[in-house]
Parts: structure tokens; sequence; C-alpha cells
């Protein structure tokens, strides 16, 4: 696992897919055992692909997945009506960053799209909303 996780990423990786194995479930009970992802695992999914678009220069495709994310079922992301794009996608990551494990690494994975997707504006937003969350 060390030297997976170590493995410098601008190399690529080969998969021999004779060493996979994907275990076959028959029955709805089998499939029904394992149970739904929670919305921690969802976010975690989320971060680990956001900061692989990133890293990857697919800044679009990082904005876009937390977007889709935050329509999912479930998420239960209050936006404000009145609110313009730039207004809403903030407040979409700042309740994403409230979700994560990690808020301040998850801010940071934002903040690293936004700066490279030139959203200058949702990035003043997103910056806007947290201090007054932080505020006394």
């Amino acid at each position: 696992l060390f030297y997976v996780v170590g493995k410098d990423l601008s190399k690529g990786w080969l998969v021999d897919g004779s060493s996979l194995q994907i275990p076959h479930t028959d029955t709805t009970e089998e499939i029904a055992s394992l149970g739904r992802p929670t919305r921690q695992d969802l976010m975690d999914a989320l971060e680990i692909t956001m900061r692989t678009c990133n890293a990857s220069g697919k800044f679009g495709v990082s904005l876009l997945c937390a977007q889709r994310f935050a329509l999912m079922p479930g998420m239960e992301i209050q936006l404000e009506e009145s609110s313009g794009p730039s207004a809403k996608l903030s407040q979409i990551f700042q309740s994403l960053s409230a979700l994560s494990h990690s808020p301040i690494d998850f801010l940071a994975t934002i903040c690293t799209t936004l700066v490279a997707s030139n959203c200058t504006r949702a990035l003043h937003d997103l910056e806007r909303l947290v201090s007054e969350s932080l505020a006394p």
C-alpha cells in the first residue's frame, strides 16, 4: 500500500487485470447486504476526485463534480434563491466543506480549483461566506 501511495503520479500506471477480482453477486440479498455508501463516504470520494482533477489540470471537471454532487438527493444543501451563479457556487462549496472530515483541506482544494479556473468572483464570495461563518 505504501508503494502505491508513494508512487509518482506523473508516471503512467499499469494495472494487470489478472490480479484484480470483482466479487460476483447473484442475489438481491447479497447486493443489499453491501449497504449504501454514507454521505461521508461520498464526500471522501468527491474530495479524491476533485484533487485528481486538479492534479491533471481538469479544473472545470472538478467544479462540475462538486456541483453535481451537491445536487444529489440527500445532500440537503440550501441555496439562497436571489443569489447569482458565483454566489450559489460558493454556497455549495461552503456547505460541502462543512460536511468534510477536514474542512480546511477541502477548502484548499476548492480554492485551488477556483483560482486555476479564474473564478475570482466565486472565490471572493466563498471567502466572504467562510469569514461570516467564523465571525463571533
